[in-house]
């Protein structure tokens, strides 16, 4: 039984004892005072203000209240149609949260039906009249999934996308493996000496935040500052200082995201949205089969788009999980990283942490290095500069001919 059928119930109780009692409880709305019972209207001003809650809970109604600052009858309407022009998401989501439970609604009637001459205090009176609106619990409730789920599947989408893109740039991109050619070659130079080391064919992942680390004979430069020095001057000769210059590597921030991807708790989120995203729409249904015709829409209208919607948009990222799941095993499998002793498989976090240094690393100096040749190809585009002035100040300066003199009179006569 959820909590707006319960307070339903409990309402239909006392009406049916104030029935009952011959006592017919019409109720007005005063303005300062709320809804109370028209038969006591005139002796109402005089009485002080029924409080029922407890004093906390009725602060927080209170503070509640304050930051609304709406009549009722706004928010009535906002609940009915949607309107987060009048009541925003925190709003709605707020006014969820400091529902009556059904002890509190119990108490409110009680001291309607025992005393309807005495106003209720304003936090008990919002309680009363929210509880009004038919299936209040469920219609937030509804709304407010409809918002966050959006919010939730592009969130999850994002994550996936991300490490999808990560994973095939590193898999597949041929500057992934013209760095690592150049790795491999330097290494295999460098442990000339040994006959097995020196003609490896490949490396281990964990050999990459290492790299760094080895020096040259000036003790300033490092591999990993030759490799990416190596790299652009071969590959990247056209576009090298430019603004159309590309980091052949994964950024680190997308290596950073993809390591916090968690295949099991995206796959528990995915199961809990799917549970949440059911018993809304069971909810809405309800809501829908009971609503009275002027309060069905825009509810109906709007429910019923999201839920068609929204289920493709669950199937579309469940989909879209198993597949990004087999793509990074494919990943691992391809750059050969196993499962250590105690492990039981290779996480995103351990495969991109393997990653996230170096690459990390080697955009910095890719940077240095992009910033180090546009200075290069600045100063010799004002060397190029320089020589075209110093050409133009050496050429012979003419004067302009002399109206009337020698060679104006030859030329006339057609002699020069």
């Amino acid at each position: 039984m959820t909590k707006d059928t319960e307070i339903l119930k409990v309402r239909e109780k006392y009406n049916q004892l104030i029935s009952a009692q011959g006592t017919r409880l019409v109720f007005q709305w005063i303005p300062g005072h709320g809804y109370i019972a028209g038969n006591v209207k005139a002796d109402i001003l005089a009485k002080k203000p029924a409080k029922v809650i407890t004093p906390k809970r009725s602060q927080a109604v209170g503070i509640l209240l304050s930051s609304l600052r709406l009549e009722f009858s706004d928010i009535e309407d906002a609940i009915y149609n949607l309107d987060t022009s009048i009541l925003d998401v925190e709003k709605f989501k707020a006014i969820f949260d400091n529902r009556s439970d059904v002890e509190e609604m119990k108490s409110i009637l009680k001291q309607l039906e025992k005393h309807p001459e005495v106003p209720l205090d304003k936090p008990e009176q919002f309680l009363y009249d929210l509880e009004q609106i038919p299936q209040v619990g469920d219609r937030i409730f509804c709304f407010l999934f409809h918002t966050n789920f959006q919010e939730n599947i592009t969130m999850i989408d994002s994550k996936l996308n991300n490490l999808k893109m990560t994973c095939e740039m590193l898999s597949s991109y041929k500057s992934v493996k013209r760095i690592f050619g150049l790795i491999l070659a330097c290494g295999n130079y460098m442990n000339g000496g040994s006959r097995t080391r020196g003609q490896a064919d490949g490396f281990d992942l964990e050999v990459l935040p290492k790299i760094r680390d080895v020096k040259g004979k000036d003790n300033r430069t490092s591999l990993l500052q030759y490799v990416v020095s190596s790299y652009v001057q071969r590959y990247d000769t056209d576009l090298m200082g430019t603004d159309r210059a590309k980091l052949p590597l994964p950024d680190p921030s997308d290596i950073q995201q993809a390591g916090l991807v968690n295949f099991d708790d995206l796959e528990k989120e995915l199961k809990k949205i799917h549970s949440d995203f059911d018993s809304a729409e069971m909810k809405a249904n309800r809501i829908i089969s009971r609503s009275r015709p002027e309060t069905l829409e825009p509810f109906r209208r709007v429910m019923t788009s999201f839920f068609d919607k929204g289920k493709q948009d669950l199937t579309e990222q469940q989909s879209n999980l198993k597949e990004c799941s087999r793509l990074f095993d494919k990943t691992c499998a391809f750059f050969c990283v196993k499962p250590k002793s105690g492990d039981k498989k290779i996480t995103p976090e351990i495969f991109f942490s393997l990653w996230l240094s170096f690459c990390t690393d080697f955009k910095d100096i890719w940077k240095k290095e992009q910033q180090a040749l546009v200075k290069l190809k600045l100063k010799e585009a004002e060397e190029r500069v320089r020589k075209i002035k110093e050409s133009k100040a050496v050429l012979p300066q003419t004067k302009a001919r002399k109206a009337g003199g020698l060679k104006d009179r030859l030329s006339r006569h057609g002699k020069m």
